[in-house]
């Protein structure tokens, strides 16, 4: 019912959105190709659509870190204006005329549509998005063998990239700063108020990176050289074209299969 709720366009404002519609399910639920997905009527805000996979290992959601629960985090989207808009509570009037009665009973027992019932739906759809089929999870399991490329390219990796893309989902969760002081978007300040959080956001998951270009918060990234380059300039570091092959052949292995 989760899955069913979260591909129906229905539950936006003119009825042509879903969630499904930027977080793609063939593309790893993202949006590939578009810096800045468009919502009802062509609206378009100001941040990339974030790839969805492992949630419940996240110790919170949205680029700015602004929702900590994954029952709270489709409030923000329907209600958005250049995403769904609507109010919560036409979204619970579209389910509860939109043919949903039969799989509520199913799920719950009862016919009985509510807030917190449709949110708990949509949370449990979103735990089945699980990426654990890559090669690098395979060599963890001992079920493959590094090539010397591969090697190589983790210890790079470990060195410049470790420490903020940590762990097995490649994301210490801490939040980094993509873009100046005045830029308009406020970043993780529009979360906290405090000015030295502007133009922070939360460091991604680079699991199925190659399916989620193009990369940082709003899209300005449009390939992997391109992040690196910046990387390199943020951080003052220079890699060696071996270097980044090498990089490049560890970070292939991070990939899951097509969905």
């Amino acid at each position: 019912m989760g899955k069913k709720l979260f591909e129906d366009p229905r539950l936006s404002r003119d009825e042509q959105v879903s969630c499904a519609t930027c977080h793609k399910p063939n593309s790893h639920f993202s949006d590939p190709g578009v810096p800045v997905s468009p919502g009802v009527f062509g609206r378009t805000g100001k941040r990339n659509t974030p790839a969805l996979s492992n949630l419940a290992w996240r110790p919170y959601f949205m680029l700015d870190g602004g929702i900590n629960h994954l029952e709270v985090l489709p409030l923000a989207p329907f209600t958005e204006p250049t995403e769904h808009d609507l109010e919560f509570g036409e979204v619970v009037r579209k389910v509860r005329t939109g043919g949903y009665r039969a799989d509520f009973r199913r799920a719950y027992g009862d016919d009985s549509i509510y807030s917190s019932r449709l949110l708990q739906a949509l949370a449990h759809y979103q735990l089945t998005l699980i990426s654990d089929q890559t090669r690098w999870d395979s060599l963890q399991r001992g079920l493959a063998r590094w090539t010397s490329l591969e090697e190589w390219g983790n210890r790079v990796f470990q060195k410049q990239c470790g420490s903020c893309h940590s762990g097995a989902q490649f994301s210490s969760f801490a939040f980094s700063q993509h873009s100046p002081l005045g830029a308009e978007d406020l970043g993780r300040s529009r979360v906290t108020q405090r000015p030295e959080d502007y133009g922070f956001y939360r460091i991604p998951s680079l699991r199925n990176w190659g399916w989620t270009a193009p990369y940082g918060h709003a899209g300005q990234w449009p390939t992997w050289e391109a992040a690196v380059q910046a990387f390199e300039q943020g951080q003052n570091a220079s890699l060696t074209e071996k270097e980044k092959n090498a990089l490049y052949a560890f970070l292939v292995t991070l990939n899951d299969p097509a969905p």
